[in-house]
């Protein structure tokens, strides 16, 4: 079984830091956290439990493309393109999951590994990664910085994406209480 983990967290300054192209530092108005902040009750850990608890939790079938994997009670996965059967840190997760005709949310990493935004019915948030730590932008707008210093402190509570590949592809998100989302083979 192949197992692979992408947290959203940039050690050094290279692809790291501005990302409105002004050379400025994403974090510059965001209030500083800590871990605590992070393993506790904040907007990226309530909008990924939403999403995962929204999402099937039985195991879906890709079509032909693997573009699309469907669940037999209702649920549908779309990705943007279609899922190698080889995942590795490359591949740029953009997908979307529905449940009985209606939205879950769409979760999509940013290029160059500078984080993810996650949209829900209850708003975007996003998981940037600057030159000082992680910033974190809520549905509300508001801005949360955790120092480089104390991301390495709490690397496996950082949000990201998980996936692991044996007999079908399960992809959870990280940061979260729950945030197993699907799992999905192709066609027997």
């Amino acid at each position: 079984m192949r197992r692979a983990v992408l947290l959203l967290v940039c050690a050094s300054s290279v692809g790291c830091g501005s990302d409105d192209g002004s050379g400025s530092d994403s974090s510059s108005a965001a209030q500083t956290v800590t871990c605590e902040w992070l393993m506790g009750d904040n907007c990226w850990r309530t909008s990924v439990n939403a999403f995962a608890q929204c999402a099937s939790d039985q195991r879906g079938t890709f079509d032909a493309e693997r573009k699309v994997c469907t669940t037999p009670d209702g649920g549908v996965i779309r990705f943007a393109t279609s899922v190698p059967h080889d995942v590795d840190f490359d591949y740029l997760w953009d997908f979307t999951i529905e449940s009985q005709g209606m939205s879950c949310g769409t979760y999509k990493a940013l290029p160059n590994d500078s984080g993810a935004s996650l949209s829900t019915p209850g708003g975007e948030v996003r998981s940037e990664s600057g030159g000082s730590g992680q910033v974190f932008v809520c549905p509300d707008g508001s801005r949360f910085t955790l120092p480089i210093d104390q991301a390495f402190s709490c690397l496996f509570s950082l949000p990201g994406i998980a996936w692991s590949e044996a007999a079908a592809l399960s992809v959870s998100l990280t940061g979260a209480d729950d945030g197993q989302l699907f799992s999905c083979g192709d066609p027997e």
